[in-house]
């Protein structure tokens, strides 16, 4: 059997070293996790829309809040669908065919892509907010690309 150069052994172990630190930097969190920050971000972003359709189902104003849901919509491409149902589960707002979208999400729990969120009007859930994201991307089976370019083209 051929033996490598040792030039060639060096490189190696600094390349292995390189890729081995960067899987420890992110496995301890120091590097930003984009699926975690696009998460944050629709929470924050839904309990928003939830603030402001309870003021707006205090006062009975469902036609605002439609308007409100759809400007939201027409500004955010990550943003499938979403509607308003009422706690009966009536569905009063309907925008993006957010049937269709919400009829194949189970369950009556929150994840990444399907969210509600509740709406109060003077201390009673009035109804529901239900928005319907985009998936994140998952390529190569792992959810962040730029890690795959970082242990890519980081060695090299």
């Amino acid at each position: 059997m051929k033996r490598l150069k040792a030039i060639t052994r060096i490189a190696l172990c600094l390349a292995f070293l390189a890729v081995g630190a960067l899987i420890l930097v992110d496995a301890l969190g120091f590097v930003p996790n984009e699926q975690v920050v696009v998460s944050r971000q629709h929470n924050v972003l839904c309990e928003s829309i939830a603030i402001h359709c309870s003021v707006l189902a205090s006062q009975g104003e469902l036609k605002l809040m439609e308007a409100a849901l759809r400007a939201i919509a027409g500004r955010n491409p990550e943003i499938l669908s979403m509607g308003i149902r009422r706690s009966n589960g009536k569905m009063l707002v309907d925008i993006g065919q957010h049937s269709s979208h919400w009829d194949s999400m189970s369950g009556n729990k929150s994840t990444d892509r399907a969210v509600f969120v509740p709406i109060f009007a003077e201390d009673q859930q009035w109804g529901k907010v239900e928005i319907r994201f985009a998936d994140l991307a998952h390529h190569l089976g792992y959810s962040r690309r730029d890690d795959v370019y970082r242990l890519c083209f980081t060695p090299a």
